[in-house]
């Protein structure tokens, strides 16, 4: 019940706050948000992971990794994976990606038409069943 009556109090210092939004008005914010540039997508106000530049991700991330690559192995290993070697690297492997696209459904949308390589990477992560014809007029 206090919780309810600071509502509008905190909607006040915090326009993007969602709680006690109703389902159209909490899509309307998340709409407000999308950019059609599909570069980064935070909605959680800090944006910190999606504020980072590549660059500098690739810098210390992949130390990171090539770091930790032998210990990843022997965890592999000792729980007797099927094929730890290749598990390892493609696990490194993808971790050291930086560009990856997500998809989630939003009706109504209606962005710009997608580029061959996200249509691409569309077809291969969403299911079937869930294809659309025209997925940049509802997926984001």
């Amino acid at each position: 019940m206090v919780q309810s009556q600071l509502w509008d109090k905190i909607k006040t210092i915090l326009p993007g706050f969602i709680q006690g939004l109703t389902k159209k008005q909490m899509m309307d914010t998340f709409k407000s948000k999308v950019s059609h540039e599909y570069t980064s997508i935070s909605i959680d106000g800090s944006a910190f992971d999606s504020t980072q530049r590549s660059e500098l991700m690739e810098v210390a991330d992949n130390c990171f990794w090539d770091i930790v690559y032998s210990d990843i192995l022997r965890i592999l290993e000792f729980n007797e994976f099927e094929h730890p070697e290749l598990s390892t690297s493609n696990l490194v492997n993808d971790a050291k990606i930086y560009n990856h696209y997500m998809f989630t459904k939003l009706e109504g949308y209606n962005g710009p038409e997608w580029s061959l390589e996200m249509l691409k990477s569309y077809y291969a992560t969403i299911p079937k069943h869930q294809h659309t014809e025209e997925p940049h007029k509802s997926w984001v």
